[in-house]
């Protein structure tokens, strides 16, 4: 994985850390479109000059089906999607990932 993605990863981890906090005693619904995701503003969907976006790379789809992101806006699912945007670190971690 790329720096500047491992950076985008780091930046959708922080995204969704603060939107939990925030989140904490609201009723207000949050939302994130690809506008406020790092990962989504580098690949501009799901690749970039043949990379591809960690979060495609691991469920095949785009728009991050089939990930914790979808039933948001619960407690419980944000912290499924934290926890699943972690997990991709792993994967950038790898020294045959590492670019």
């Amino acid at each position: 994985m790329k720096k500047e993605t491992r950076i985008a990863l780091d930046q959708s981890i922080a995204h969704w850390e603060n939107t939990r906090k925030e989140f904490l005693g609201r009723t207000v619904r949050p939302w994130m479109t690809r506008c406020g995701c790092a990962l989504c503003v580098r690949f501009n969907g799901c690749e970039l000059n043949g990379e591809k976006c960690p979060v495609f790379a691991r469920t095949g789809l785009d728009g991050c089906r089939k990930t914790p992101y979808a039933p948001i806006p619960s407690l419980e699912a944000m912290d499924r999607e934290i926890t699943f945007l972690r997990s991709l670190r792993e994967v950038a971690s790898s020294p045959d990932t590492v670019k």
